[in-house]
Parts: C-alpha cells; sequence; structure tokens
C-alpha cells in the first residue's frame, strides 16, 4: 500500500511540542484524507473526504497494524499505526526540505560541518 503526503504546509512557527501543519494524505495514489496537527503536544488528526472512501483509509489502517513493529531502543518497540506512518512521513518531507536549504546555501560558499550543523 502505498501512503503519501501532499500539499503539506508547515507552521514552524506555531510548533510548540510537535510539528504543526497539515496535508493530503493519498492512498494508492487516490486523495483520500485530510491531515493535520496542531503542534500542541496532541495526535495527528485525519479525516476522510469523502464517505465513499471510508473504507479505503480502514483499509490503510489496517495495513499498518499488520507492519512489523519498530524498535526505538534495545527495549521499547511499538506497533506503527496509520498516525505513525503518517507523522513519518511529515518528517522525511522535512529531511528534505532542510537537505534543499542546505544545498541553497551551499551555492553562497564553503560550508563544513557534520549534517545537522553546518
Amino acid at each position: 500500500m502505498k501512503l503519501e503526503l501532499k500539499n503539506i504546509k508547515f507552521y514552524e512557527s506555531m510548533s510548540e511540542e510537535t510539528n504543526c501543519f497539515q496535508a493530503d494524505l493519498f492512498i494508492n495514489g487516490k486523495k483520500i484524507a485530510s491531515v493535520k496537527n496542531q503542534g500542541q503536544g496532541g495526535s495527528t488528526d485525519y479525516h476522510v473526504l469523502d464517505f465513499k472512501d471510508q473504507q479505503i483509509l480502514r483499509d490503510a489502517e489496517a495495513f499498518c497494524l499488520k507492519l512489523p513493529k519498530e524498535k526505538i531502543t534495545e527495549t521499547f518497540e511499538f506497533q506503527p499505526t496509520l498516525e505513525s506512518k503518517i507523522d513519518d512521513l511529515f518528517e522525511a518531507w522535512l529531511k528534505v526540505q532542510a537537505e534543499k536549504k542546505l544545498v541553497k546555501e551551499m551555492e553562497k560558499g564553503i560550508l563544513y560541518g557534520s549534517p545537522n550543523h553546518y
């Protein structure tokens, strides 16, 4: 199952405990839901756009629950959910944006440092 976020809007200035963003969730290439996180430490919410697509959203939720558990530390692992997968997609998008910014900065001069600090 292919999960994608598109039309992402990131509100960095409103991000407190979590990232504040909104986006469209595409499942297997079809726009199914809108997602958002208010950036105040709460969960990422998603809502189906068309009632006819409710089953597709349920199938995606079930698919995520069948994925292997993700190991965070030696003693802690958790079962991925659709919400956690949406958060992972957003984090990947943030990483791409940071890399684009770095490439743009490198056009201005020589940079040195580690991947997160230069």
